[in-house]
């Protein structure tokens, strides 16, 4: 009965724990992907992208975040889902434009360097407007291709309806990381960190190993008794040890 205990229960024991593990780092890296279709995003999200989002955490969305938000289906779109970026919080005042020619948050200008400015119109189309408090104002990157809250069709969205933040696309070749920006940082605005595509990992590398230390002892403890058997030990003299 010892010898079965020191044998075959670390092997169940290994094996729950890397079970565990892999549940956990599943559980970690909580992404989900979405398909995104014709948007505004210019080449921050290319049309026809599958972006990959994490949840929010509680003080998200910041200034500059991309983020998927649903909403009320308008401009001829069906599902009421979108990837815009976030260029004011409640209580902001945000417009253009600024002297350079920039938008300004609160009266600091932003140097937006992720804007596509080819099509018609102007990047810097005037406006202003008071964010109202538990709303976001957005924007798209293909500024003067976007309807956004500039528009009164959309206006300012409600903190609630913005429901994940946009951090990659996939490709062929795996996630590519969302391109992050110091512009709204470098004016004084708290940014979100970098989001850690794989940030589960180092555990499922730990559950794997550990899943493989199983296997050893379990082929090792195999392989013994197998030897035992064929040394033609006395079934007797077995039992009265294992005991």
């Amino acid at each position: 009965m010892v010898r079965f205990v020191v044998r075959w229960v670390p092997v169940g024991v290994l094996l729950v724990v890397a079970l565990v593990l892999l549940a956990l780092s599943t559980r970690w890296a909580a992404f989900d992907e979405l398909r995104y279709g014709k948007g505004v995003m210019g080449r921050t999200v290319p049309d026809d992208s599958v972006v990959v989002t994490a949840p929010l955490d509680r003080d998200q969305p910041r200034h500059g975040d991309v983020v998927l938000f649903r909403t009320e289906p308008w401009d001829g779109k069906r599902n009421g889902v979108f990837v815009m970026r976030v260029i004011g919080l409640g209580g902001d005042e945000v417009g253009c434009c600024a002297k350079d020619g920039s938008i300004y948050v609160n009266g600091h200008p932003i140097a937006e360097d992720y804007l596509r400015s080819d099509g018609p119109g102007g990047v810097h189309t005037p406006f202003a407007a008071q964010v109202p408090d538990d709303h976001v104002y957005l924007a798209g990157d293909w500024r003067n291709h976007s309807r956004d809250s500039r528009s009164g069709d959309l206006g300012p969205v409600p903190r609630s309806a913005v429901v994940a933040r946009v951090v990659g696309v996939r490709t062929e070749d795996g996630v590519v990381p969302v391109p992050t920006t110091s512009a709204f940082a470098d004016a004084g605005f708290p940014a979100s960190p970098p989001v850690d595509l794989d940030s589960g990992a180092p555990l499922r590398w730990t559950s794997l190993s550990l899943a493989g230390a199983a296997v050893l002892w379990f082929a090792a403890g195999f392989a013994l008794a197998r030897r035992r058997d064929r040394s033609g030990e006395p079934a007797g003299e077995r039992s009265t040890r294992d005991s």
